[in-house]
C-alpha cells in the first residue's frame, strides 16, 4: 500500500512537472524545473529572493519568474503579496510562495510519509493553515497577503476585506496563554483591526487588546461551515 502511493505521487509528480510543464514552456532542460520545485518545497512560507533561487536553480531571473508564473497558474504553488496600504508597494515587493497541495510539496522535500522533523513540522502546519483559508477565500474578491517590516516584525497571513483587515498569526504549538507575540502586536498598533486570529494546535480563547478581539483557536475550528473571516 505504502509503495503503491509513493509510485503514484511520483507519476503526479513526473507528469506535471516533467511533462505537463515542459511541455507549455518548451523546456529543452526540464531538469531545471523540477530543482525549482524541490528548492521551493524548501523555502514554502519565506520570501523568494530572486537571485538566490536563480542561482541555485540554475535560471536566469526572468526565466525562473516565468516558470513561477505557469507553477502558479496551474496550481501547484500561490504566491503571496505583501500587505501594503500602498499597493505600488504590496505589488514591487517579493512574494512568499505556499503548495497548494501538502502531499506534493512533501514529495518534492523528500520526506513524503517519512516521520517529519520538528523544525519542518511548523513550515507543514503553516501551509496547511494557508490551504484552508485560501480556499474560505479563493471565490470572493478579498486577497491573501503576508505581512513583514523592515524590523523584520511578521504576520503569517492577512485577509483585506473590503476596508476591514483580519490578521492570522500561525503557531505550532498547544497554547495554554492568551499572549500574543511582538510581531501581532505591532500590527495590531499599527493598524487596529477590530477581530484578529491566533491559530495553533489545541488552544481556545480570547483577548481583548483597545478595538481589537484576539481570538485563539485551534486549527480544526477552521474547517466549520460556520467559521467566517
Amino acid at each position: 500500500m505504502w509503495n503503491e502511493k509513493v509510485l503514484i505521487m511520483n507519476e503526479i509528480f513526473s507528469s506535471y512537472v516533467q511533462k505537463d510543464l515542459s511541455y507549455l514552456l518548451n523546456l529543452d532542460r526540464p531538469e531545471n524545473c523540477v530543482k525549482l520545485i524541490e528548492w521551493l518545497s524548501h523555502t514554502a512560507g519565506t520570501r523568494i529572493n530572486y537571485s538566490t533561487c536563480a542561482g541555485d536553480t540554475a535560471l536566469s531571473v526572468p526565466t525562473l519568474k516565468k516558470y513561477l508564473w505557469y507553477a502558479e497558474h496551474t496550481f501547484i504553488v500561490k504566491s503571496l503579496t505583501p500587505f501594503y496600504k500602498n499597493k505600488r508597494k504590496e505589488i514591487s515587493k517579493s512574494p512568499m510562495v505556499y503548495f497548494f497541495d501538502i502531499g506534493m510539496k512533501n514529495f518534492a522535500f523528500g520526506v513524503f510519509g517519512d516521520k517529519i522533523p520538528q523544525p519542518l513540522s511548523g513550515q507543514i502546519f503553516e501551509n496547511f493553515i494557508f490551504s484552508i483559508l485560501y480556499e474560505r477565500i479563493r471565490n470572493t474578491p478579498f486577497p491573501l497577503h503576508y505581512w513583514r517590516t523592515t524590523d523584520m516584525a511578521e504576520v503569517d497571513f492577512v485577509i483585506k476585506k473590503g476596508s476591514a483587515i483580519i490578521p492570522i498569526e500561525v503557531k505550532y504549538a498547544h497554547l495554554t496563554k492568551n499572549t500574543p507575540g511582538r510581531s501581532f502586536m505591532s500590527f495590531i498598533d499599527k493598524y487596529q483591526p477590530q477581530i484578529a486570529y491566533i491559530i495553533n494546535l489545541t488552544g481556545r480563547f480570547t483577548k481583548k487588546v483597545n478595538k481589537t478581539q484576539i481570538h485563539f483557536i485551534p486549527f480544526f475550528d477552521l474547517l466549520y461551515e460556520d467559521f467566517t473571516v
